[in-house]
């Protein structure tokens, strides 16, 4: 979406590729070929177009960029820019009478590695610290949910279990299968919205668009 079209614009030598509905651009940016896929919102677009890229590319890094709403308690403000230390699937489990389940509860991980994966997606710190540094941005948490919190009560839920500063539909379904496949990851938003009642007058996404562009091509040069 808008998020992507000044790093589209910046790439030289583009072409693109379409393929299950979705559209692929690739060219070079920075002396460094890469490949630019509009994955579409939520997990199971994120998971489909990212497997594909990394089967069709193998690429040594996935970079994922986007739009988020910020946890009050988080610390990251409108038009900031954040990058994950970490993922969580923040609804993924079981609401029990006695209260949430994740996966570990469960008893089933998400990804079968050695030690296994269960809500929580581990990032590569060195590798977000210097996104961070480059990008001038806070480094936290990230949380990836399917019902998007649009009451501050079920936000203030979900930040006391995951601590997450911002809030998306991708972030962990891209972590998912960069953990499957063994490709280091990086996760850059900014906050367009609190995550508050929803109320979409205060809502600034052009704003967050410019800041994630410039952070993206910051962190890409």
């Amino acid at each position: 979406g808008g998020e992507g079209a000044a790093v589209i614009e910046a790439m030289v030598h583009r072409a693109d590729e379409r393929h299950a509905t979705k559209t692929t651009h690739t060219g070079v940016l920075a002396g460094e070929s890469c490949r630019l896929a509009v994955t579409g919102i939520a997990a199971t677009n994120t998971a489909q177009a990212l497997t594909r890229e990394i089967e069709r590319a193998r690429p040594r890094l996935v970079l994922q960029f986007g739009i988020g709403g910020a946890y009050p308690r988080g610390g990251l403000c409108i038009g900031q820019v954040a990058v994950a230390s970490e993922e969580h699937y923040g609804d993924v489990g079981v609401e029990a009478p006695a209260g949430w389940l994740g996966m570990a509860d469960v008893g089933f991980p998400l990804v079968d590695t050695d030690p296994p994966v269960h809500n929580c997606l581990p990032m590569d710190g060195a590798l977000a610290a210097r996104a961070g540094r480059l990008a001038g941005a806070a480094v936290g948490p990230f949380v990836t949910v399917n019902r998007c919190s649009g009451v501050a009560a079920l936000g203030d839920e979900v930040y006391g279990r995951t601590l997450g500063i911002c809030e998306s539909m991708e972030g962990a379904a891209a972590a998912h299968v960069c953990a499957q496949y063994g490709v280091p990851m990086v996760e850059m938003r900014a906050a367009s919205n609190m995550v508050e009642d929803r109320d979409k007058s205060r809502w600034r996404i052009g704003d967050a668009i410019a800041a994630i562009t410039r952070a993206t091509l910051a962190v890409m040069s």
